[in-house]
């Protein structure tokens, strides 16, 4: 952590949101902002909060008791591999961005987007709980899936340059002021700005192709499953999750969108960096689509393809990469599974309590407005 400096007032409004030179975030107040969209978003995820216990998977265990082996293959995988991407995504947006952010918008919101994705792997962890009978094994098993630590190490190497740059300037710093850097140790401890921009921008990216489309697969199956009135509860948690990423995706595109529309160094940097962005993203792509092969290797299930989950994954990349002006051209315009499109919106999903174990009931956030008709007659005697 770098070293604060408390004496200064400082004049947030007027700074750029990472490396202004007036330094990071000191005195986390707010009260004047720059960027009133960033304070939106943190109010939207806050206001969202909830947690995996008290969603019900009584019958999800059911449902795994009496799925085919290809059913109980894909459904393990994905929650083993999204265990493993939120295990990253749980604990980096804050380590690596809250040091450079100079907004206390900006810090907040890393803050509590990194919260939630915590919240989401605690989510799996309830989910594989409740439906193995010794779910160390499951968990221990990750360890030895080599399409999941594959896909961990592409994703972990533009947060670990981001950390390394961010560690680097704090101990540099640090000499300086004690009068303790010698030459020798500046040459391995000097990083210019605009390496360090650079960093920040690919870090930016990394995650912004992990929001977008790198649960893609996982996700669409599960909610398939959930409209077949299958694995019921694992379908509303990850209903939860979803609204989540949707938003955690709309909060990246703008931030990566306003840096280089406001920031001069980022705009040069994403013109630097225009072909290896989109390469990054196009690889985002790739391994989503290997994930659909080794996915489906047991065979397909409900109306799930490796083929139609594949086109699926090009049609969200191409729609979501050009919220931040990266083409990707593909030949699907209309939806691959049109059901899906319903649950990109949070708000527009509406079932009978009994059929879906009630997200509305068991988790008071979805909505403001509860339905006392609706209610179990035991309820309404009190």
């Amino acid at each position: 952590m770098a070293k604060l400096d408390f004496s200064k007032v400082p004049e947030y409004a007027g700074r750029q949101m990472f490396l202004d030179p007036a330094g990071p975030v000191t005195i986390q107040r707010y009260d004047d902002f720059r960027y009133q969209r960033m304070v939106d978003y943190v109010k939207a995820q806050r206001g969202a909060f909830w947690i995996p216990d008290e969603v019900t998977l009584l019958k999800d265990r059911i449902d795994y008791e009496q799925a085919s082996e290809a059913m109980r293959f894909i459904f393990t995988m994905q929650l083993l591999r999204q265990t493993a991407l939120d295990s990253e995504q749980g604990r980096a947006p804050a380590q690596v961005f809250t040091p450079v952010c100079s907004l206390p918008e900006a810090e907040a919101w890393a803050l509590w987007w990194t919260a939630f994705e915590q919240i989401h792997s605690e989510s799996y962890s309830h989910i594989i709980r409740n439906i193995y009978q010794v779910s160390k094994d499951q968990f221990n098993s990750l360890h030895s899936v080599d399409e999941i630590l594959g896909m961990l190490s592409g994703i972990d190497k533009y947060y670990h340059e981001l950390h390394v740059i961010n560690s680097k300037k704090v101990v540099r710093d640090d000499l300086l002021e004690k009068k303790l850097l010698t030459s020798e140790l500046d040459k391995v401890l000097y990083i210019s700005e605009h390496d360090h921009i650079k960093a920040i921008y690919k870090a930016l990216i990394a995650s912004y192709g992990l929001e977008a489309v790198r649960f893609m697969v996982s996700f669409t199956t599960s909610l398939a499953m959930n409209e077949n009135k299958l694995f019921m509860g694992n379908g509303n948690i990850i209903k939860l999750i979803l609204a989540d990423e949707t938003l955690h995706t709309e909060a990246t595109a703008w931030m990566i969108n306003t840096v280089v529309k406001d920031d001069y160094r980022f705009r040069e940097v994403a013109h630097e960096l225009k072909n290896e962005a989109r390469d990054m993203l196009v690889q985002v792509v790739d391994e989503e689509k290997k994930w659909a092969n080794f996915q489906f290797q047991k065979g397909n299930i409900l109306d799930l393809t490796e083929t139609n989950m594949c086109n699926h994954v090009d049609r969200t990349a191409s729609i979501r990469f050009g919220k931040i002006g990266v083409n990707y051209a593909t030949n699907f315009v209309a939806p691959i599974y049109p059901w899906f499109e319903s649950y990109l919106d949070s708000n527009s999903f509406q079932a009978a309590l009994q059929e879906t174990e009630g997200t509305d009931y068991l988790v008071d956030i979805l909505t403001t407005f509860m339905d006392v008709g609706k209610l179990p007659n035991i309820i309404k005697r009190y």
